[in-house]
């Protein structure tokens, strides 16, 4: 398992910008070349900014953790010219392994200093059979975002053991990668920037037609009025209030939210998806507001929140991460957003919970959904 997870990892951390510094075999000595199936212990190094990231990924299966700590003249060799533009060192040891981390019994050390200067190093127990990353008490278990490519590289790895043939020539049933694998279904997030457009188009519109003197341009073009939609009946305002927005700034930040958060949803759950997350939250949102709020109202957030709440519903109950968010970063985001809302006059934050509630729900049921397709 080990081979197979050294070798994707390998590949997707060359993709990130890391250089393979060198690596060992279980057996074999040093070597700086391509890198062998036999692979037990790999050196990496990345500068970023001004931070030198040194990453050690090791078998403890054929390799001993203590003894790659103690290689002390193999650590770094390439960087000491870089000393004189680097502000931090971040030396981080991933031990990959079976059953409970090595430290529960003796706590790991690394280097405190590097030629002088400040070097701060971190452990992370890989339990390469469930996929769990275990950190030393008072240690991030979350740098650099290289948990995730962690995930992506033991997924990988579970995959390529599904395609082997067993030993009695059947090949074993094929386990699904699709959105656990935290790889992009799409690269372009094509409707993201399609509704972006449409609620730009719509928003000039309203000014073409004298938005700056009406204040009530917005309900002619599908804003929510409560008094249109019970009286007259004009339920189709809970979709069109998703497009119409109050003034440029309105769209502008929901325009932001849109891009960071709908782009995401897109590329790693897919276009129907993000239309049933986007459309089905923005309802829930835009119903929340008319019966809690009883107010004029428009704009996306309520979708956008929706958007949140998928993402946060699938990387709490994943443990995973989707471009360096996970859940805990998510949820900081939505309790700052929500408070913000309460306290400031004229945000429609019931709109916003609505369209939360919706999202985190589908999420939910997405994930659910997964799980129970890769079990076949």
């Amino acid at each position: 398992m080990f081979s197979a997870f050294s070798d994707n990892f390998y590949t997707m951390a060359l993709a990130q910008g890391y250089r393979l510094d060198y690596w060992l075999g279980g057996t074999g000595g040093l070597s700086t070349g391509e890198l062998g199936s036999d692979a037990a212990y790999l050196a990496f190094q990345k500068v970023d900014i001004a931070t030198l990231i040194c990453m050690h990924v090791v078998d403890t299966t054929q390799k001993d953790w203590k003894a790659v700590l103690e290689r002390n003249d193999d650590h770094l060799k390439w960087a000491e010219g870089l000393l004189d533009r680097l502000q931090n060192i971040a030396i981080i040891y991933i031990l990959a392994g079976e059953g409970p981390p090595p430290w529960l019994s003796e706590r790991p050390s690394g280097f405190i200093e590097y030629h002088g200067q400040p070097a701060y190093s971190v452990f992370w127990w890989l339990d390469i059979s469930t996929g769990a990353v275990t950190a030393p008490k008072g240690q991030p278990s979350q740098l650099f975002g290289l948990r995730g490519l962690i995930d992506r590289a033991r997924m990988a790895a579970q995959d390529d053991d599904c395609h082997e043939p067993s030993s009695q020539g059947k090949a074993p049933s094929f386990k699904r990668r699709a959105i656990s694998s935290l790889e992009p279904i799409h690269r372009v997030p094509i409707l993201t920037f399609l509704i972006l457009g449409v609620n730009i188009v719509i928003m000039l519109l309203m000014y073409m037609a004298g938005y700056q003197d009406d204040p009530w341009v917005p309900a002619r073009f599908g804003a929510i009025v409560p008094e249109y939609i019970y009286e007259d009946g004009q339920w189709y305002r809970l979709f069109t209030a998703m497009f119409v927005h109050f003034g440029a700034a309105h769209l502008f930040t929901n325009g932001m939210g849109l891009m960071v958060f709908g782009a995401r949803v897109e590329r790693y759950f897919g276009r129907i998806a993000f239309c049933v997350i986007y459309l089905l939250a923005g309802l829930l949102g835009s119903l929340f507001s008319l019966i809690f709020t009883s107010g004029y109202a428009a704009g996306a957030s309520g979708a956008i929140y929706g958007l949140i709440g998928a993402i946060f519903a699938y990387t709490r109950m994943t443990r995973r991460t989707i471009e360096h968010m996970n859940w805990y970063t998510l949820f900081l985001f939505i309790g700052v957003g929500l408070a913000m809302g309460f306290m400031t006059p004229g945000v429609d934050n019931f709109g916003h919970l609505g369209g939360l509630a919706g999202g985190v729900a589908i999420g939910v049921i997405m994930v659910g959904i997964l799980r129970l397709k890769e079990r076949k």
